[in-house]
């Protein structure tokens, strides 16, 4: 029975401990039965405390000015630079802000004014570390984690929406994802800053694979808008050379009945001219072709990165063909 009694109280200390703060504390006073003004004193830090908070009590006539600054030191006097400072005259708190771990720290008080009843108290209180309590189990790897482990993080603190997911393996350095993508992304500004099915690409260089099945694909910063199962139509690869994958057949149809790619030049005399909607960076290379019979000659005799202007014979009501790619250099 007796040694039922002590398993019990031994249990009890060792959950008390588990879920204990280990602390570390010491006290100074200046003024009145203490140390003189501008006189710095030590706070050892045995433990090797994380956080500290310092209580400055200020007890008697209140002085006229006061200054306490801190700072952080090694056992062979090397100090650190102001961690915390206050010129307030009242009782106050001062938290040190670092991350180091020191040997000791160091006070200094300055008054002015005040009597002989005028005393400073600093009380310093450092905290090591909170040792969790509770349990849970399992390994979490860069790619994956048990069900175990993320549970025990966020008991700890950590994000409860981290978890497992089945539907996300990683494989031959290939990443899949079998279940559902959503965004809450809405599309502004020009079709390249847009939010396509959930997905958005953006940056000088998007390299790898997006498949998306039929449904619109944009790829921003690179300027190609992909559309309509483009994973089998055609491919753009590392040095921008693009391929058509279905062998005949294929059109490039993104452009209205005349664009600044490619259209009809309509002339009533001994003219035509097309002017493009957006300009050229540079003039561009532009081929012509009459589709009315009876023309005797034709030539480009004004082109720039605004358009172009066809002069033909004899004069009569004719129409041109005309292709044009740039920006060439």
């Amino acid at each position: 029975m007796k040694l039922r009694a002590l398993l019990v109280v031994l249990l009890l200390a060792a959950t008390g401990f588990a879920q204990s703060i280990m602390q570390d504390q010491n006290t100074n006073t200046w003024g009145l039965n203490g140390f003189a003004s501008g006189s710095a004193q030590k706070y050892p830090d045995i433990k090797g405390t994380i956080t500290n908070q310092f209580e400055v009590v200020v007890k008697g006539t209140a002085p006229a000015t006061l200054t306490v600054t801190i700072v952080g030191c090694m056992r062979g006097g090397t100090c650190s630079s102001t961690l915390a400072t206050s010129s307030g005259t009242s009782s106050q708190l001062l938290s040190p802000s670092t991350s180091n771990i020191f040997d000791f720290y160091q006070v200094t008080t300055s008054w002015t004014g005040g009597d002989s009843t005028t005393q400073f108290v600093i009380n310093r209180t450092g905290t090591v570390a909170r040792v969790p309590g509770g349990g849970g189990s399992g390994t979490v790897s860069a790619n994956n984690g048990s069900a175990g482990a993320i549970a025990n993080y966020a008991a700890a603190g950590g994000s409860t929406t981290v978890g497992p997911d089945a539907n996300l393996t990683d494989a031959s350095n290939t990443l899949t994802y079998s279940g559902t993508i959503a965004s809450s992304g809405t599309s502004t500004g020009a079709a390249c800053n847009n939010w396509v099915n959930g997905f958005k690409l953006t940056g000088a260089t998007n390299t790898g694979v997006l498949t998306n099945g039929s449904n619109a694909v944009t790829l921003c910063s690179n300027a190609v808008n992909v559309a309509s199962a483009f994973s089998t139509a055609f491919a753009i690869n590392g040095t921008a050379n693009i391929g058509f994958n279905g062998g005949k057949g294929q059109h490039f149809v993104n452009q209205a009945a005349t664009s600044d790619m490619a259209g009809v030049c309509t002339g009533s005399t001994t003219t035509c001219s097309v002017t493009f909607t957006t300009n050229y960076t540079s003039t561009p290379s532009c081929v012509v072709t009459p589709t009315t019979s009876g023309v005797t000659s034709f030539i480009i005799t004004s082109q720039a990165t605004t358009g172009f202007t066809v002069t033909y014979a004899p004069s009569a009501a004719t129409n041109f063909n005309y292709i044009c790619i740039g920006n060439p250099n």
